[in-house]
């Protein structure tokens, strides 16, 4: 009664536990056959309208079945997906009598007889992208298909003889590839190299680094050639050597983020790394460093060229400095944080020479009933080069700062993105600014200034280099808005189809050109501001 009501059709089922489902119908041979998937219980099939069921054979045992699905005129040809090690898509031609594996990976992964042609993801590393998070049969003919996991869409037109990557276009040079537009990865910065603007990078998280020859017309990437390669946070160029370019990483991706305000999971590898060659071979460069992420590197350009001065903000450990261009390195962190909270996050240094450094939450506890939030998150500023430090923002008692921006022209300006925590600390997120060097702040956007409402996740506000009356904030939550008065009255980006940017890159050669990277929507480039066009 076109579902008006219902009743239950389990009959021979031996759960309730339906993964996946699907049907198909022959009018000439009066045959409908539906087909269900219970997970690692089995393939099911039914051809009386869902009366009973029963267990399809030829499949192998313990596998985790679960998508199925099928064109709609054409019942005896059914695929399904599974999990597990080696996962592959399973096709049926002959109503659930046999079944044979039509979706195989690579060699090296174990697989024989590979029918699938690799994406950039896949070729760095078969299984970055999981197994079938979709999969569906075109209604009209059975020998199309689509599937898509966590990074990669994958298409057959043969039935599953073989398979191409659709995520991505393929350079005719060895290792390049260039965008198509469906872009689902995690990016921290984009930067344009200050030496040869045909240089570009991308700093990702879980997949390192991607570096551009050809102005970001295609791309290879470099991450996997670096000490820690699963994520680049930050990268700082030496402007008067050519190619060279230092780096934040770790191997602990995602810091910043509301999942690693919990100490427990900002531990693991990383460091200073260091490129001589435009991004395409990386060496460490940590001696006197922890063993510890890090998320932000900044060099002061007023220091000797052939002795450079670095600030690295090492994740549980404090702000460190070389003096000899990264080295050696020695802790400067002398009144910095609390003893409560060392996530150091992010550094900024202004025109002065003063020394900016966020503190990002730092949570224990098990459940949101008994969450502690350690004080000392905020800004904290050193006038002396990282011998001293003073907490700026101490007067808002902030539970999970974030970044920061300063004035490029009035270093008194400055702004902080905060989040919404849970009570006791409750509704902070927003954005706070100070026009007296940190005497005084007030916040300016807040819960009730977004068109949508809920959780406020503020991330990064930025101050257009050259125009510093443009000023953009990025949010998890809420998409990017811009300011174009200094940050007295805002608007949302709405040309800009992003719903969670985290950071904003420029060209140098042009003004009115943006780049902004996301979590988990790629880079977009396109006007500085909205109603200019694409």
């Amino acid at each position: 009664d076109g579902g008006a009501t219902w009743q239950a059709a389990n009959s021979g089922l031996p759960s309730r536990t339906v993964r996946g489902f699907t049907g198909g119908s022959d009018k000439t041979r009066k045959l409908t056959a539906l087909y269900c998937t219970l997970g690692n219980q089995g393939v099911f099939k039914s051809t009386d309208g869902a009366g009973t069921w029963i267990q399809v054979k030829g499949l192998p045992a313990g596998r985790e079945f679960v998508f199925a699905a099928m064109s709609r005129e054409h019942p005896d040809i059914c695929y399904v997906t599974d999990r597990g090690r080696q996962w592959t898509v399973y096709k049926t031609t002959d109503g659930g009598m046999s079944w044979t594996s039509c979706f195989r990976g690579p060699a090296r992964s174990g697989y024989s007889n590979p029918n699938v042609e690799l994406s950039w993801l896949a070729e760095w590393t078969w299984g970055w992208g999981g197994p079938a998070i979709g999969f569906n049969v075109n209604h009209a003919n059975p020998d199309v298909a689509m599937y898509t996991n966590t990074g990669e869409l994958y298409i057959t037109q043969d039935g599953g003889k073989s398979w191409y990557q659709a995520q991505s276009g393929k350079a005719e040079q060895p290792n390049k590839w260039y965008s198509i537009g469906l872009e689902v990865t995690t990016c921290w910065h984009y930067d344009i190299d200050p030496n040869n603007p045909q240089y570009h990078y991308i700093c990702y998280t879980d997949i390192g680094f991607a570096r551009s020859d050809d102005g970001g017309r295609t791309w290879e990437h470099r991450g996997r050639f670096a000490p820690w390669g699963n994520t680049f946070y930050q990268l700082a160029f030496e402007p008067t050597v050519p190619g060279k370019v230092f780096t934040a990483a770790s191997n602990v991706h995602d810091i910043g983020g509301w999942g690693f305000t919990d100490p427990a999971r900002t531990k693991g590898p990383g460091g200073v790394a260091l490129s001589e060659d435009y991004g395409y071979t990386w060496k460490a460069v940590s001696e006197g460093l922890p063993n510890a992420p890090c998320t932000s590197i900044v060099m002061d350009m007023k220091s000797p060229p052939q002795n450079r001065t670095l600030y690295a903000a090492m994740v549980g450990h404090g702000v460190y400095k070389t003096t000899d261009g990264a080295r050696t390195w020695v802790k400067k962190s002398s009144g910095l944080g609390t003893s409560e909270n060392m996530h150091v996050y992010a550094l900024h240094l202004d025109r002065n020479g003063t020394l900016y450094c966020t503190v990002t939450a730092s949570r224990t506890g098990t459940s949101s009933a008994n969450w502690h939030w350690g004080r000392g998150s905020g800004i904290w500023r050193s006038r002396d080069g990282g011998e001293s430090w003073e907490w700026i923002t101490e007067s808002l008692d902030l539970g999970h700062a974030l970044e920061m921006d300063v004035h490029p022209e009035n270093p008194n300006i400055i702004l902080l993105a905060a989040i919404d925590l849970p009570q006791p600390k409750g509704s902070q997120g927003g954005l706070y600014m100070t026009t007296d060097g940190g005497a005084n702040w007030r916040r300016i956007l807040s819960k009730s200034d977004f068109t949508q409402t809920g959780f406020v996740h503020v991330f990064k506000p930025t101050f257009h280099p050259k125009k510093p009356n443009i000023v953009y904030l990025s949010t998890w939550t809420h998409g990017l808005w811009v300011s174009v008065d200094g940050g007295r009255n805002w608007q949302e980006f709405k040309d800009m189809p992003v719903s969670n940017p985290l950071r904003i890159g420029f060209d140098p050669r042009d003004d009115n050109v943006i780049y902004v990277t996301s979590y988990g929507k790629g880079v977009r480039k396109g006007p500085a501001l909205p109603g200019q066009g694409q």
